[in-house]
């Protein structure tokens, strides 16, 4: 019967268009408002009457409104157009302020996904993750039209910032185009757990490829956990997500393995596109040393794996190594210690550095012995360490001096402080063999002596200060 009943009212309808007469004037002749609808959409005309036919709910409401949208005899009349209207009436008009959801169902069936994201995230912290899962299901299947836009680093510690406004790109009132910021979106969902569990984070934010968006992020990330270990070194990608929990807090300062290994978790995400890896990577070295966060920059560089990156890597190390010569910020000078030392029992690893920064950099450890045994005040010992620069007699004065100009410029550098302390060196280890009647010594040491003076004038270190100190030890040493 109700089958029966559809047919009737359709050829009713059908009749009633047929009719030369005003179709609105028709319609309104019917009493029930559900045939008034039937009539109305199947007649077509959507204009001064729509207002008049069903509208008990929001539900009789939208069904209405999108049948004559989708209506191929009404081309005038779109979904964009019901948008305008949901969005003019704001989410309090439909109770936006006790259930977003409703709002949120408006924007969808209008095709408003950016729009329904951008509110949905504004309305609370578990709002806010529904919005981004909807988002990535709306991107998987292609219905997200997403704008690119740079991480925001204060947000990246997990603070509140201004970008939250900007999660909506224009507005369907004035511009059919419609953007969102997924990218920020997402950094400020992963900010949540990026520390206690920076995998899942890379999880998420593989969600953002293909697009610029995944490798700023990415990167972002990796500096500011600064957990290389975790995202980048050899792990099993199957592993379950919740048994890596709070436990990375603390990371492997330096990469233990074979440095060119392709088995770390993010290429093993990313399987197809090895360089898209590498490049995410060197983007985040690159930055690091913009930021003066060099310790990060080698361990980025080294973990690129090929010869130029290890080679930079290993410059920077250099650098670093001269400015802690001096036993003065033990913390640091620890730190870029053990670093150099991990470098140096890496066989595979010093096979790619060159040769000129190989041997910049075991002079510079050379360099280290002779000032840790100077503070323990092993004078002769410590000597030992910088014969290949300083001379022990005049016959090696000659080669010091050629050899000097070709130091490696970091070596170079450390060459005027080195040779400082090997002066006060000398002198107190002449006045202990004085102290003890060592003759044979006092003899020697002041032979070695005469030949820095020697090297001295031989090489373009004219500091005043070294100047001075040579002058006033050369009275000690009579």
């Amino acid at each position: 019967e109700s089958d029966l009943a559809a047919i009737k009212v359709t050829h009713d309808a059908l009749q009633l268009a047929n009719q030369k007469q005003n179709t609105s004037t028709n319609i309104d002749n019917v009493s029930s408002p559900w045939k008034r609808a039937i009539f109305q959409l199947v007649a077509g005309d959507s204009q001064g009457t729509v207002d008049r036919v069903v509208n008990a709910s929001i539900q009789d409401f939208m069904w209405f409104k999108l049948c004559i949208a989708i209506s191929r005899n009404n081309e005038d009349f779109t979904t964009a157009d019901i948008a305008k209207t949901i969005i003019s009436s704001g989410p309090d008009h439909f109770n936006g302020s006790t259930n977003p959801y409703l709002f949120v169902r408006l924007l969808l069936m209008c095709e408003e996904y950016e729009h329904a994201i951008g509110y949905l995230a504004l309305c609370g912290r578990n709002e806010e993750t529904e919005a981004l899962h909807m988002a990535i299901v709306l991107k998987t299947y292609g219905l997200l039209q997403i704008q690119n836009a740079p991480p925001n680093l204060n947000n990246a510690s997990g603070k509140e910032d201004s970008s939250l406004s900007l999660v909506i790109i224009g507005d369907r009132l004035n511009d059919d185009h419609t953007m969102l910021l997924l990218g920020r979106l997402m950094q400020r969902y992963v900010s949540r757990f990026a520390h206690s569990n920076p995998r899942a984070a890379v999880l998420y934010l593989l969600e953002l490829r293909p697009g610029l968006d995944a490798i700023d992020y990415l990167k972002s990330l990796l500096l500011e956990t600064n957990n290389f270990s975790d995202i980048l070194d050899g792990v099993d990608v199957n592993t379950s997500m919740s048994s890596y929990g709070d436990t990375n807090n603390s990371y492997i300062d330096m990469y233990d393995g074979d440095f060119d290994k392709r088995g770390g978790f993010l290429f093993q995400l990313c399987p197809e596109d090895p360089q898209f890896c590498l490049h995410i990577v060197l983007e985040a070295a690159k930055a690091a040393q913009v930021r003066g966060n060099m310790y990060a920059a080698v361990q980025l560089h080294l973990r690129a794996g090929s010869a130029e990156c290890t080679n930079e890597a290993v410059n920077i190390l250099n650098r670093q190594l001269v400015q802690v010569l001096l036993p003065t910020d033990n913390d640091a000078r620890k730190k870029w210690k053990r670093v150099a030392d991990s470098i140096g029992k890496n066989k595979h690893l010093l096979e790619k550095i060159s040769k000129e920064k190989a041997q910049a950099f075991e002079q510079l450890r050379y360099l280290f012995e002779f000032f840790d045994l100077c503070r323990e005040r092993k004078w002769e010992n410590a000597l030992q360490f910088v014969t290949w620069l300083l001379p022990e007699n005049n016959t090696f004065v000659g080669p010091c001096a050629s050899r000097y100009r070709y130091l490696d410029a970091t070596v170079r550098e450390a060459f005027p402080i080195v040779m400082e302390n090997a002066v006060q060196v000398i002198r107190e280890a002449f006045m202990d063999s004085k102290k003890r009647g060592d003759m044979n010594k006092m003899a020697q040491l002041q032979e070695q002596f005469q030949a820095y003076i020697n090297l001295f004038s031989n090489i373009p270190v004219q500091t005043a200060k070294l100047a001075q100190l040579i002058a006033s030890v050369e009275v000690t040493m009579v």
